[in-house]
């Protein structure tokens, strides 16, 4: 099948001189290249577009000069996209558009009856790089569970104090995150984050499935143009968890055993995941 990975790879490092085979090769024997050493009468200089320094290798004009102006096939920085002009010839994309989500109050009004709070995922946090370094001691310590930003007056509806567990469901799912109390966020509106999974859980999916709210996002809902997922303006219900409508009778979620999550920096657990320097030393 055309391209393979092995060809798109290929393609990236082409720039270079180097099939993906000869860059892997390289980079095992020098590792990282510093751009500053191996250009440094270009690399990190600004206005590119006026030197040439945005176009592709081969295109170049006549005499060989790189061509001057921006990666688009006009030159220009373009605000109509005659690239998606090419794709979409019925015009709907040529200029920036805005279009209302299909599975919100916005696309649908009526929605919002059964699914009340407008939430927005993928919310950035300075301990956790998406989905990494859940499994380090440190990171967990400071950030130990998922957590939804709701604001005061909401949470005081619902019965929901600072730090509750509390479930966020939408038509595809629910999962559970612990409140983060913001008077920042509007009335109606939830901020959960993304990508959580739990390596203290011994199972397939380390209970990704238990917090992570991309379960609660369609899959089947894709940009026409890209592909890419529609991740945020989902409306969704809020809701306490409790005992009684919690699995094993804990709001803390657990794993398929009942084994909970770790949820707090004082978890015996964590000392488990500290490195050992003493073998290190002696190896």
């Amino acid at each position: 099948m055309y391209p393979t990975s092995e060809q798109l790879f290929d393609k990236c490092v082409a720039p270079m001189g180097m099939t993906w085979a000869e860059y892997k090769e390289a980079f095992q024997e020098h590792g990282w290249w510093d751009c500053r050493e191996i250009a440094p009468e270009t690399w990190g200089t600004y206005r590119r577009y006026e030197t040439g320094m945005c176009s592709k290798p081969s295109l170049v004009t006549p005499a060989g000069n790189p061509m001057k102006g921006m990666s688009t096939p006009t030159r220009k920085m373009e605000i109509w996209s005659t690239a998606l002009e090419t794709y979409e010839p019925d015009g709907r994309f040529n200029l920036p558009t805005w279009e209302p989500a299909i599975l919100n109050e916005q696309g649908d009004p009526s929605v919002a009856q059964e699914w009340p709070f407008l939430m927005t995922t993928g919310r950035r946090i300075p301990v956790y790089f998406h989905s990494e370094h859940r499994q380090l001691p440190w990171c967990r310590e400071l950030w130990p569970a998922p957590r939804m930003e709701i604001n005061p007056d909401d949470a005081k509806e619902l019965g929901i104090e600072q730090g509750d567990w509390v479930w966020i469901e939408s038509p595809k799912g629910k999962v559970r995150q612990t409140a983060d109390l913001y008077y920042g966020i509007e009335p109606g509106v939830v901020n959960a984050e993304h990508q959580w999974w739990f390596p203290e859980l011994d199972q397939a999916g380390g209970g990704f499935d238990l917090c992570t709210i991309n379960c609660l996002v369609d899959g089947d809902v894709q940009d026409p143009v890209c592909g890419a997922s529609y991740l945020r303006a989902y409306n969704v219900k809020v809701y306490k968890a409790t005992p009684e409508n919690s699995p094993f009778g804990n709001p803390v979620p657990c794993g398929e055993d009942g084994t909970p999550i770790i949820y707090d920096s004082s978890d015996e657990r964590l000392k488990t995941w500290m490195p050992n320097y003493e073998i290190r030393e002696e190896a």
